[in-house]
């Protein structure tokens, strides 16, 4: 039994504070969704190419994601979907970078950049099908 009304409030603090990783989830989706509409009106709207679509495509999907995986994160404070989203952030990013790059400059961003990405985001999910397989065995 706690000897203070200090010590009752530290020991009555849950581990996991709600919200806690909820941030950079939003933070991460809300910045994917901006760039898939603009990537989409810009398709639809000013040229009409398969690099804008793919683009498009992969990071709504992902925009949606970081979201969830926010929310994931914030109820159980999860260190593999915080490297979940890291992995799949830089993933997005060097994959539709490159394809970007190659629309706008007309060459690569670097050997290997689109393929690399590709990896990372399996990586990431691979990350979230584990903490999800994690957290199930952990009851």
């Amino acid at each position: 039994m706690p000897d203070s009304a200090s010590e009752a409030e530290l020991v009555e603090q849950p581990r996991i504070r709600p919200g806690q990783g909820l941030g950079p989830g939003m933070a991460l989706g809300g910045f994917c969704g901006v760039i898939a509409i603009l990537s989409s009106a810009a398709s639809s709207h000013a040229m009409d190419n398969q690099y804008l679509d793919i683009i498009s495509q992969i990071i709504m999907m992902h925009a949606a994601a970081f979201v969830g995986l926010g929310v994931a994160h914030g109820i159980t404070g999860s260190k593999g979907i915080a490297f979940a989203m890291l992995l799949l952030f830089a993933g997005v990013g060097l994959f539709c970078g490159d394809l970007a790059q190659r629309l706008f400059v007309g060459e690569k961003l670097f050997d290997f950049a689109a393929p690399a990405g590709g990896m990372l985001m399996i990586l990431g999910w691979l990350f979230v099908f584990l903490s999800g397989l994690n957290r199930m065995m952990r009851g």
